[in-house]
């Protein structure tokens, strides 16, 4: 049994959903307009300014998360490479 209010937007179902950008820009908006203020007041005050460009910048933002993503990763890997470095250095010092 779903709990969801069938008169509040959905998300999009994926790749297939033929939901217009514009419509899908709604919704994300009024997702995050709708969530609980108290707790995100960022996110609720921003909702407008984060979703009203839509997909003119997707591209943009594709390469962001790519970018960002590939960051983390590099720097997890980096950190794990000082932690071996340290512990094997510290393993010869008898």
């Amino acid at each position: 049994m779903s709990s969801a209010d069938p008169s509040l937007p959905g998300p999009p179902t994926g790749p297939g959903d033929d939901t217009a950008p514009a419509e899908m820009q709604r919704r994300n908006q009024v997702r995050l307009a709708l969530l609980p203020p108290a707790r995100y007041p960022r996110l609720v005050e921003a909702a407008g300014p984060m979703t009203q460009y839509g997909t003119d910048y997707q591209e943009y933002h594709d390469r962001f998360g790519i970018d960002l993503f590939i960051a983390g990763v590099e720097a997890k890997a980096a950190e794990a490479e000082a932690a071996q470095a340290v512990s094997a250095g510290s393993g010869s010092s008898l």
